[in-house]
Parts: structure tokens; C-alpha cells; sequence
């Protein structure tokens, strides 16, 4: 799978993603534009900017915030934004659950 390259910025008033746009990853940037136009995408995007999270710590804040009733959309919604590159994933032994985090630019 091709990941674009991106820059991001993360102030404390969220996070700039920039992208860059070529011929050759066009099919793939309307992907990650696609996820970017919802909401609970951008809300988890912001969650992180803030500090890793575990699944359940972002479940609970989608659900707070109305976007999510089921842990198991906010499974996907992390997998999706991992699958596009924006987000990355690693396992913490010491809480044996897995941690996400925004994406190295």
C-alpha cells in the first residue's frame, strides 16, 4: 500500500496536515479526503493530537461526544485512519492493550 508523504503541525489548538498532491496518489488522497469529511474521524485525528489513546479511552469520547454507540465503530474508525497512514499503532505490554497515535510525519 502507498502512503503519501504528509506534514503535520500539532499546536494546541489541533492539528495541520499537509499533503502532497501527485499523479500517482491521487486515487489514494480521495481516500484520506473521504475519512477526512467525518466528523468522528476528525474528532479521533484531534484526540490524538492531545496524547495516544487506547481504544477504549477514544470509545468513550465518541461516545461522549455522540458519534459512536459501539466500541466496535471506533475499532474501525481507528483501523481506517491506521490503513490511510494518518494514525499509527503499537502494543504497550504494561497495560496489554494496544495504543494509538498520530502518524510520524
Amino acid at each position: 500500500m502507498y502512503m503519501p508523504d504528509f506534514g503535520q503541525k500539532i499546536t494546541k489548538s489541533g492539528v495541520t496536515v499537509t499533503f502532497d498532491i501527485r499523479e500517482s496518489n491521487v486515487k489514494h488522497l480521495s481516500q484520506v479526503f473521504t475519512r477526512l469529511g467525518n466528523e468522528a474521524y476528525l474528532r479521533i485525528l484531534l484526540l490524538l493530537a492531545k496524547q495516544d489513546s487506547t481504544i477504549e479511552r477514544t470509545y468513550q469520547s465518541m461516545k461522549k461526544a455522540r458519534l459512536h454507540v459501539y466500541r466496535e465503530s471506533t475499532y474501525k474508525a481507528l483501523e481506517k485512519l491506521r490503513e490511510i497512514g494518518l494514525i499509527g499503532k503499537s502494543y504497550d505490554p504494561e497495560r496489554k492493550t494496544f495504543v494509538y497515535f498520530l502518524a510520524k510525519s
